[in-house]
C-alpha cells in the first residue's frame, strides 16, 4: 500500500506538471505580420508582437504605432481568447477586437476579428517565438 500511494503521487505530479507546462507554452513573446483583407481587394500587412503570460498579456504593432492590453476570456493548454484594448495610437488601430490563438507546431495561428463603422474586419497572422 505504502508503494501504491508513492506511485500515485508520482503520477499525479508529472500530470500536474505536465499540464502546467502544456499551458506555459503559450507564454511568452511572439511575433510575426499579420495580414487584414479587405472587401475592395486592397490588403495591409503589419507587424505583430504579442506577450502572452499568466498575470497580463498584452499587444504590439510596432509598425502602425499602436497596442494595449488583452484580457482573457479563455483558455486551454492550446489555445487562448482575447479581448484587446487599445492604449496608444488609437487612431491608427481599432479598439476592442478579439484576438484568438492556437498553439501548433510550435507556431501560434492568430486570427483577429471587430468591426469599424459597422463593417466586420478580420486578419490573420502565424507568430514566431
Amino acid at each position: 500500500m505504502k508503494y501504491m500511494v508513492s506511485a500515485l503521487a508520482c503520477v499525479f505530479m508529472v500530470c500536474f506538471q505536465g499540464q502546467a507546462l502544456a499551458q506555459s507554452n503559450l507564454n511568452g513573446t511572439w511575433r510575426g505580420t499579420g495580414h487584414q483583407s479587405s472587401a475592395s481587394g486592397a490588403g495591409s500587412d503589419w507587424s505583430i508582437a504579442m506577450t502572452i503570460k499568466p498575470d497580463g498579456s498584452s499587444i504590439d504593432y510596432p509598425s502602425l504605432s499602436c497596442g494595449g492590453t488583452l484580457t482573457q476570456i479563455s483558455r486551454t493548454d492550446t489555445s487562448a481568447e482575447f479581448r484587446e484594448h487599445i492604449t496608444y495610437g488609437q487612431k491608427a488601430c481599432i479598439d476592442g477586437g478579439t484576438i484568438t490563438v492556437r498553439l501548433q507546431n510550435g507556431r501560434l495561428a492568430w486570427t483577429w476579428f471587430g468591426t469599424q463603422s459597422g463593417q466586420l474586419i478580420n486578419a490573420t497572422a502565424v507568430l514566431s517565438r
